[in-house]
């Protein structure tokens, strides 16, 4: 071979890690090719580079390319510096040389000669070679993933992308609260549960409100600039904001021709799980309740009357007093008048005795009074703390929480105690089985001790939201104090008046934060009876002649003449959450007044 008439080309690799470690950048691996290419008389005609691209996939652009000039006949030589610029593994280390020693091409690595395929033990050698070149990664591999496998179970770090609301602390590298984000969450489940909007709705208002997406936010490839349904579903549904323990790495993952990963039903062995959990920033209550409404929308029969669903406020939540059936409508042929009763009322004989039922008596019932004396109720409770002073006065109780913390605090105290100890041994140790086994008691020990730690910041986390629920209730009773009458009749009065102004829509998400259906909330309506009489627990109010036939549109216009009062009873069956309503009351001062108001 001619070596002035030689035509060489070298190849350089470096990923962005690397080149930071060894400082092997690509510059320096050029000069050295065409150092080596004039020591040998060659005549470079180009360098083929991949920057920052990991050797251990052939998917490489200018390897490629290089490959394909190959075969074109371009060159007689490649140059490189060291086997594993070429490639990391065994078999594609092989596969090049192959591919080269078929069209006639000289390898020359300049940093291991003996592999260059120039001389006789060239091809024993290269196999020699790329076999420890394989064997470096896989240690590499295997030190980084039991390092990530540590940091994972110490709640140091997180597989994948933290979740939305999270980030990691520049200073203690610790996953902590996103404050802006936070703020996101807390109002979307505050629109949710408190203002009873829909998906949708908490999305157009975000939007409009000019609040960042998560896309925006985590700066995805593919940024979506407005909020959509999706999203506010993915923050309703996310358990890690609660503070739940979950388990990570569960199951094993594949990927497709598209090279997509893709979860698999075949999990892993328990010791591979990771559990952890995050700092809360909703409370459990809070994300219960949020669930119970996911659960409820999903489920509940849609209304396709609309005719029937703008006019009845409280047919969604009535039962029957009698036989605890749900209620239904009842209409006259014109649609003009509208009762509710109970469903058992009005069918036949024969559905009766496949549902084994009993005929019910409960009488037809003007929606709009029924309505109407409902949504009064609300008003009352809603203006008037008095029906649930008692509970305003239990304010949440934290001292379970900081015993939890106490204890929690001397157990870490005994952890680090014996942590320091096991240290000192360690590094003391001359025998390397010593040392290894010290090693991995300090390890665990660690992790246990980083376990008790995010507990303990859990808790005090807790506690925040607890805090601020007092405080909450607090600017409630405040708000209410009959120490300053004049205030209380103005507050109550102002309420009143602006909730009997609110649009159907609104009374209805108003009915529905207060009685919570979600969570089983209900009113059951029924007739008087003779032990009613001396109850203070129910509400009575007039409605329509208890008539065993349905009435026909004559008898209800003689009926809105000839009203009898206490002919119903009406009663409220629901968990009194006295934090919610401070929550709704602050809403309407908010929305009204332009004021926080507590």
């Amino acid at each position: 071979m001619n070596k002035k008439n030689t035509i060489a080309v070298g190849y350089v690799r470096v990923s962005t890690s690397q080149q930071v470690e060894t400082g092997s950048s690509v510059d320096d691996q050029k000069n050295r090719i065409k150092e080596t290419s004039k020591v040998k008389n060659y005549k470079l005609s180009k360098i083929y580079s991949d920057e920052g691209i990991s050797g251990k996939s052939t998917e490489r652009p200018s390897l490629t390319q290089m490959l394909k000039d190959a075969k074109e006949g371009k060159f007689e030589v490649i140059i490189f510096t060291k086997l594993d610029r070429l490639a990391r593994n065994l078999r594609d280390t092989i596969n090049i040389y192959h591919e080269a020693d078929l069209l006639g091409i000289t390898m020359i690595c300049i940093d291991n000669p003996t592999v260059s395929t120039e001389g006789p033990m060239g091809r024993v050698m290269l196999s020699i070679m790329a076999t420890f070149a394989e064997f470096e990664r896989d240690l590499i591999r295997s030190r980084t993933n039991a390092g990530r496998m540590h940091k994972w179970k110490s709640g140091e770090s997180f597989m994948g992308t933290l979740p939305f609301g999270y980030k990691k602390s520049s200073d203690t590298k610790k996953i902590e609260i996103d404050e802006y984000k936070k703020n996101i969450i807390s109002k979307i489940f505050h629109m949710y549960i408190i203002e009873q909007l829909s998906m949708v709705d908490i999305a157009q208002k975000l939007t409009k409100d000019g609040y960042k997406t998560p896309s925006m936010l985590l700066r995805d490839k593919y940024i979506t600039p407005t909020w959509n349904m999706n999203a506010v579903r993915e923050i309703l549904l996310n358990k890690y904001y609660t503070g739940e323990k979950i388990i990570l790495n569960q199951y094993i993952y594949t990927t497709n021709k598209n090279n997509n990963s893709l979860k698999t039903k075949e999990k892993k062995h328990e010791s591979e799980w990771i559990e952890m959990s995050f700092p809360v920033i909703i409370d459990k209550e809070t994300f219960y309740n949020a669930q119970k409404r996911i659960e409820f929308n999903r489920v509940k029969p849609k209304n396709t009357k609309k005719f029937f669903s703008d006019k009845m406020l409280t047919i969604h939540i009535l039962k029957c007093g009698k036989c605890k059936a749900k209620i239904s409508r009842q209409a006259t042929g014109t649609g003009k008048y509208i009762y509710y009763t109970c469903p058992w009322r009005k069918c036949g004989a024969k559905k009766l005795e496949v549902n084994n039922k009993r005929k019910c008596d409960l009488p037809y019932y003007n929606h709009e009074i029924i309505d109407n004396k409902i949504f009064n109720k609300i008003i009352d409770l809603v203006s008037d703390p008095e029906e649930y002073c008692l509970l305003l006065n239990k304010t949440i109780d934290n001292n379970d929480i900081s015993k939890k913390i106490e204890a929690l605090n001397n157990k870490k105290k005994t952890i680090q105690t014996k942590l320091v100890k096991l240290i000192d041994i360690e590094s003391s140790a001359k025998n390397k089985d010593l040392i290894k086994l010290y090693k991995e008691e300090r390890i665990t020990i660690e992790t246990k001790y980083n376990e008790i730690s995010n507990e303990i910041n859990n808790h005090k986390n807790q506690l925040l939201l607890i805090d601020s629920k007092n405080k909450q209730i607090e600017n409630l009773r405040s708000l209410y104090s009959t120490e300053t009458i004049g205030k209380f009749i103005r507050s109550k009065n102002n309420i009143k008046k602006i909730l009997q102004g609110l649009s159907f829509d609104e009374k209805k998400k108003l009915v529905d934060a207060v009685i919570g259906p979600e969570i089983g909330g209900c009113v059951y309506i029924r007739p008087l009876s003779e032990e009613d009489f001396c109850s203070d627990d129910f509400m009575h109010d007039s409605v329509i002649d208890n008539a065993n036939t349905e009435p026909t549109e004559l008898e209800q216009e003689e009926t809105k003449k000839t009203t009898y009062e206490d002919d119903v009873v009406i009663e409220l069956d629901f968990t009194l959450n006295p934090y919610k309503i401070s929550l709704i009351i602050q809403d309407i001062y908010k929305k009204h007044f332009n004021i926080d108001g507590l």
